[in-house]
């Protein structure tokens, strides 16, 4: 059975979970940051001569970015449930726009150091696609869309974290 609360009490249940998207925000920055450095020492992903793995830092690095978006929305603080759910759709929006452009060029080139997988940009459609979702559950005060985003977000997390993995692993 869906709970809808009313906005007071979706007020009170928002500050229960900032905490959790400050540490969460705390941890995507760092990794973008870690991000950076591994991109800046392997000579491969710097001279840019492999598109899809530029591709794929791009995505990885939008992954991480959103995500810091996301919890700095949801840290908004005494916001109720619509100041959440519009930058939260349009967070979900321009991540998914940005995933489907990036999926359609994947198709245009070949690359030999990273395996060709449409499932990289599925599973952030999925995500991005659950975000969008969570914010219309958000602005008909449904509480349990809140535990839908967090598992989003922890998803989103290792999700960015494996893609920021493989293209450490990236060589010539």
């Amino acid at each position: 059975m869906l709970y809808a609360m009313n906005p007071a009490e979706f007020v009170t249940r928002l500050a229960e979970w900032q905490p959790f998207c400050a540490a969460l925000a705390g941890a995507s920055a760092t990794f973008a940051g870690l991000l950076f450095v591994s991109l800046s020492v392997n000579p491969v992903l710097l001279g840019g001569k492999d598109q899809g793995a530029d591709r794929l830092a791009r995505h990885t690095l939008g992954c991480f970015i959103y995500l810091v978006l996301t919890a700095l929305v949801v840290m908004i603080p005494r916001q109720g449930p619509l100041g959440i759910a519009i930058p939260l759709f349009g967070l979900g929006v321009g991540a998914l726009v940005n995933t489907i452009r990036a999926s359609r060029a994947e198709g245009t080139t070949e690359s030999h150091r990273i395996k060709r997988d449409r499932a990289l940009y599925r599973l952030s459609t999925i995500t991005y696609s659950a975000l969008m979702a969570v914010a219309i559950g958000l602005a008909f005060e449904v509480e349990q869309a809140l535990y839908v985003l967090m598992a989003a977000m922890l998803w989103q997390l290792a999700w960015a974290t494996k893609l920021a993995w493989d293209l450490l692993m990236v060589r010539d």
